[in-house]
């Protein structure tokens, strides 16, 4: 949960508005991309 406040707080203050909501949908994405699935981890 820090990090998605830093996240967000980091978007909202050096980030254009029309450009946020790609943004943070960008940062998702690789966050899920990231998480591995497998079970033995």
């Amino acid at each position: 949960m820090v990090l998605g406040n830093m996240v967000t707080n980091l978007i909202n203050s050096s980030v254009a508005p029309a450009q946020r909501q790609a943004i943070a949908r960008s940062f998702a994405q690789a966050l899920q991309s990231s998480i591995n699935d497998d079970p033995a981890h």
